[in-house]
């Protein structure tokens, strides 16, 4: 906790006098499409800790997939431009993140075990908000900004779609995850009149699992993810 205390102190202490002393106020807005998956040694590739149990019903213990899947967020961006050329904004954005796990044996009661196969799509939805510095190069006709922020992404929904090949069977579960996912971004954004391109990678530091290997090991699963958007300047 003390980490993340200093991480929003310093953050706030970069962007705070450069948005108290902007002069030029940019609002834009776009969509970037990525790649999304789980981190850690508890993420997974295959889904070991799937269960199917009378007093439990249908269940995945660990979905947090390691396989990347196409995802998408859709942002509005809001930053200011000092005279020097120091940026300070916040991005307020809704992402749909998605990953994949691959089915092994489903775990049944009495300790049954039937081996499975299919395919297992997840889908975290996210409202996160991004504050952001950095600094605005010039480079001729193309200006270039250099961001680094951190991703708070308040967990809104969870989709896990089970489809058992082996079975001819779809399983859809939904339901809310309370977790804050805090995700530092760095971010590279070059403009062209009103319209930009960015490329941005956010690396979590949540950990989604508390759970134990049969040797003791802690278990752990962090988000990420890989984008790439086209923006259109509002204002």
């Amino acid at each position: 906790m003390k980490k993340l205390h200093f991480i929003f102190t310093t953050l706030f202490l970069a962007v705070y006098p450069v948005v108290v002393q902007a002069q030029t106020w940019e609002i834009r807005a776009g969509l970037a499409p990525g790649l999304s998956y789980f981190g850690g040694n508890g993420a997974q590739k295959e889904a070991i800790y799937l269960y199917r149990i009378s007093r439990l019903g249908f269940g995945n213990l660990a979905p947090f997939g390691s396989s990347p899947l196409p995802s998408l967020s859709g942002e509005l961006q809001a930053q200011h431009l000092s005279p020097n050329q120091f940026i300070g904004g916040i991005g307020v954005s809704y992402e749909s993140l998605r990953c994949r796990q691959t089915p092994k044996y489903l775990n049944g009661d009495l300790g049954w075990v039937t081996p499975v196969t299919g395919k297992i799509i997840i889908r975290n939805n996210f409202l996160t908000l991004n504050p952001h510095f950095g600094k605005r190069l010039n480079l001729g006709m193309i200006d270039l900004d250099p961001l680094m922020g951190m991703d708070v992404a308040f967990n809104v929904g969870v989709q896990e779609k089970t489809s058992f090949t082996s079975t001819n069977e779809e399983i859809v579960i939904e339901y809310k995850r309370h977790i804050t996912d805090l995700r530092p971004r760095l971010q590279s954004t070059a403009q062209m009149g009103n319209l930009s391109v960015t490329i941005a990678y956010a690396h979590g530091l949540t950990d989604y699992l508390d759970l134990s290997a049969d040797n003791g090991e802690k278990l752990n699963a962090y988000n990420r993810y890989l984008r790439a958007g086209l923006y259109y300047k509002i204002r």
